[in-house]
């Protein structure tokens, strides 16, 4: 299929150099069209001639084999999301999945508390930077799952990827070879709209969107909406998500309020099920092990055990298209 027409490319570049979610990746593909000669420094056709080619590409339509994969990704950081990536996993291993977890943050947060440290250029970083197979990355955690892990050199990835217009479905193209082996993939994406989370978004069939319950991570939901809806009109599909809300304080009456304030907004895409502050859950990455394996009859264990239940009953184990 033909990517967007030239008209149709500057009007999406347009919509992306306005779209305030976009903005930082809009900029990054700018800056590569000043050094790189082979990209017309246009003021903002050049972006959408590049992501024009993705839009309406094959990979966009391709067939999964069953299982799903879930981008885990809020622009605010300190939200909970590398622990819900770990203790989610955790949560379905116990229940008979075959998890898969990327780590797609250089803060290497998730392999550090999965108790795996990659050597420098391993790991995710080998893959975007060399196309190296995916099921030649794995590493097997203590907790039962498989891991790729990430390295400080994938905060490379925008710079060296930025102007390639193919960068941003290297991951969705690159999972074809682990896809049918592995239920579900939970993606621990960096707080921001780079290469690398836009390569988790194009790939994913769901976001899980943890928040914690504070004034400030509402506005990165807020933004995270914003950056879905311009991707769910490009793409003409559909990014079904969750929001998780997480430390979640019964004693605090702001905690009650910003939850409040998600369901009277988004209805039904917030989960049931709230995560609690927990010591278990703070304390348990420090030793490597996930909740279960640290403290198996804690209240972050018994949270994040209904949360899995909950998205499975979702869907959120499946493909959701082809």
């Amino acid at each position: 299929m033909a990517g967007l027409s030239a008209t149709q490319s500057d009007t999406l570049g347009r919509i992306l150099m306005l779209e305030p979610a976009f903005h930082g990746f809009y900029t990054t593909f700018q800056r590569i069209e000043r050094k790189n000669c082979f990209i017309s420094p246009l003021r903002y056709g050049g972006l959408g001639r590049i992501l024009g080619r993705l839009w309406g590409a094959d990979f966009l339509r391709r067939e999964r084999s069953g299982m799903g994969v879930i981008a885990v990704f809020n622009q605010k950081g300190g939200v909970g999301k590398t622990t819900t990536c770990l203790n989610l996993a955790a949560a379905w291993v116990r229940a008979g999945a075959n998890p898969l977890l990327l780590d797609l943050d250089p803060q290497s947060h998730l392999s550090l508390a999965s108790g795996v440290v990659a050597l420098p250029g391993a790991g995710m970083a080998a893959f975007f930077q060399h196309q190296t197979p995916l099921l030649r990355l794995l590493e097997r955690t203590r907790s039962g799952w498989d891991l790729i892990p990430a390295t400080a050199d994938l905060s490379k990835i925008d710079a060296l990827k930025g102007g390639d217009p193919k960068a941003a479905t290297l991951l969705s193209r690159g999972m074809n070879a682990v896809v049918r082996e592995r239920s579900p993939i939970l993606m621990d994406c960096c707080p921001n709209l780079g290469v690398l989370t836009l390569n988790a978004l194009l790939a994913a069939d769901y976001v899980l969107i943890p928040v914690a319950a504070d004034y400030l991570s509402l506005q990165g939901v807020y933004r995270i909406e914003s950056a879905l809806d311009v991707l769910e009109k490009r793409l003409k599909r559909a990014y079904p998500r969750r929001i998780v809300v997480t430390r979640f304080n019964p004693r605090r009456r702001l905690a009650f309020e910003v939850d409040r304030q998600l369901r009277e907004r988004y209805g039904e895409d917030v989960c049931k099920t709230r995560i609690a502050e927990n010591v278990a859950l703070a304390t348990s990455p420090s030793v490597g092990q996930d909740v279960f394996r640290y403290a198996p009859h804690s209240g972050g264990a018994s949270d994040y055990a209904a949360l899995a239940k909950e998205l499975s009953e979702a869907g959120f184990l499946r493909a959701v298209r082809k």
